[in-house]
């Protein structure tokens, strides 16, 4: 299977709002600035999606923590899994799933670290991999975490740098 993660982030100078049509084989996608997508094989995931159709967002539910700082990895199945970052009462390693289609948050294990402002991927065997932040205490992190969507379990990845890991956003 072939797994594409694209991001696009659109300097429009004359329209900075106008919808952009986007052409791919057997698929046309409207988006906008700052959107994120995934292709995989032909089908197409699109988070931070703009309604052209409805001209604005729409509307979910409200996640069950609150926070900011933290960083979210749509995954090939389609749903957010929103992961980590802080809000009033500290640093969290709480993580939530969103799906899109009944437009819902569950919560989901908790990473072993706290940790904000760090970095995810989805690798290709489905796995999440989280990477650096930081947190209170220590500062900037070097561990990483793996998350099984399948099992619902993070992992602490034994491969860890020496030092912290630089992240840059």
């Amino acid at each position: 299977m072939l797994y594409i993660g694209l991001i696009f982030s659109l300097a429009l100078l004359h329209c900075p709002h106008q919808s952009i049509k986007q052409e791919l084989p057997q698929l046309n996608i409207d988006f906008a600035m700052n959107a994120q997508l995934v292709l995989l094989d032909d089908d197409l995931i699109i988070f931070q999606r703009f309604a052209s159709i409805m001209l604005g967002w729409s509307d979910t539910s409200s996640m069950h923590i609150e926070r900011y700082e933290s960083i979210s990895a749509v995954l090939t199945n389609g749903k957010v899994l929103m992961i980590g970052g802080a809000n009033n009462r500290g640093i969290l390693n709480s993580t939530e799933l969103h799906d899109p289609l009944s437009g819902t948050w569950t919560i989901v294990n908790s990473m072993n670290d706290i940790r904000f402002l760090q970095a995810v991927s989805v690798l290709l065997d489905r796995i999440v991999l989280v990477t650096g932040g930081e947190d209170a205490c220590v500062g900037p992190l070097n561990t990483s975490e793996l998350y099984d969507p399948s099992t619902n379990m993070w992992t602490t990845d034994s491969t860890q740098s020496d030092k912290p890991l630089k992240i840059t956003r």
